[in-house]
């Protein structure tokens, strides 16, 4: 039955077993709502002052359901949340539900507390009304998870948005509240669960952080066209080596190796236009562009798709020295577009390569690219290997 169905009565029977922290400085106002969810049928109910306090007293808890004040210092509040959520704070359960309490319902705080992560925001004072309809609602109606490139939190897209290339499916996770007021085995926390959910919710942030690194180098092209010395440059190549640097704190925590080469061959091409400066050619960074949108593709599609990006690369360079008029390799980027795919001279418009084999396809990312950097045959760095 579920729980909003119940009455008053039944559902104080069966919130009796699910436990709160709240976190708030003002006694007063942790003492009201300690009152206000032992009428609605919570009996376990955690208090602390500080948002320092709250790893080490979650820890300790288990809470199934945490209350947080953010009108005292908001922004160290919001950060927490945001840690909690990206798993940062190395807490056994990153998804446990999180609700925002405030006196101060401007614009600004509702927009910080959401953008944070938490699941659903109370005004103060909290009436008993509100509080078991907002609670219920996160047992029943809990909305799943997405990931961004700068958040992780419950999916607040509207359902009749246009869906685009990007717009990745939310992710359910797991709900301990929801578990223990119902015994729902779906919404139940197992380590094993919440590594594969952050392996989830991490592919996405992957996938738009990759997504940025392509958009931003797109921007920077458009820029450099005009001058290489454009005062925005240098701040949207630093953006471009956050975003990749991002990418590989991802990767020592999730070890997506299919792309770890397509990362190291970005940072690589990323170099080479900062060491190029005023010498700079605007096209250098579709080469950029094309690897950000590989890292996605190649994380989301497998190793198998991975070929793709050496045939976006050669034609990007073959663009290159075409119209520069160099048909050697491209200057500052190391790579020859004639020779990586295995003979092939040039790439049609379809992006595919008309002389590829298809036992290219079968040799590791690592050989392809460094074939690619170094301007020979994949299968000759095969042949080599004892």
């Amino acid at each position: 039955m579920p729980v909003e169905s119940l009455t008053e009565d039944q559902t104080q029977s069966k919130l009796a077993g699910a436990k709160v922290l709240h976190v708030d400085a003002d006694t007063k106002s942790r003492a009201s709502l300690k009152e206000t969810l032992q009428r609605i049928g919570f009996r376990e109910i955690h208090g602390c002052e500080a948002i320092e306090e709250l790893t080490e007293r979650f820890e300790k808890v288990l809470p199934e359901l945490v209350f947080v004040d953010i009108d005292i210092e908001r922004s160290q509040v919001c950060q927490t949340i945001k840690d909690i959520r990206s798993a940062k704070l190395k807490m056994d359960d990153p998804f446990v539900v999180i609700v925002a309490l405030t006196w101060k319902p401007e614009m600004e705080a509702v927009q910080a507390a959401l953008q944070a992560g938490c699941d659903d925001m109370i005004v103060k004072p909290v009436t008993s009304k509100i509080l078991r309809q907002r609670v219920v609602s996160q047992i029943e109606d809990r909305k799943n998870f997405i990931a961004t490139a700068d958040y992780v939190g419950p999916d607040r897209r509207p359902e009749d948005r246009e869906k685009t290339e990007e717009d990745l499916d939310a992710i359910a996770v797991p709900n301990t509240l929801r578990h223990c007021v119902t015994g729902d085995k779906t919404a139940e926390l197992t380590q094993l669960r919440v590594r594969q959910t952050l392996r989830n919710l991490s592919i996405q942030k992957f996938f738009h952080l990759s997504r940025q690194v392509s958009h931003i180098a797109e921007k920077c092209k458009e820029l450099a066209e005009k001058d290489p010395n454009h005062p925005m440059m240098e701040e949207s190549l630093k953006a471009i080596a956050s975003a990749l640097l991002e990418i590989d704190e991802i990767n020592k925590e999730q070890h997506f190796e299919s792309v770890k080469e397509v990362v190291a061959s970005t940072h690589r091409v990323l170099a080479e236009v900062l060491e190029a400066k005023a010498d700079l050619d605007p096209r250098q960074l579709d080469l950029i562009n094309v690897h950000g949108h590989s890292i996605g593709s190649v994380l989301k599609e497998s190793e198998e798709s991975a070929g793709v990006l050496i045939t976006e690369l050669d034609r990007a360079t073959n663009m290159l020295t075409k119209k520069t008029g160099d048909q050697e390799t491209t200057a500052d980027c190391g790579a020859a577009a004639s020779t990586v795919n295995g003979g092939a001279s040039e790439v049609d418009g379809s992006g595919s390569s008309p002389g590829a084999d298809d036992e290219i396809t079968q040799i590791p990312m690592k050989v392809r690219l460094k074939a690619w950097w170094e301007g020979c045959d994949p299968t000759e760095l095969m042949a080599e290997k004892p």
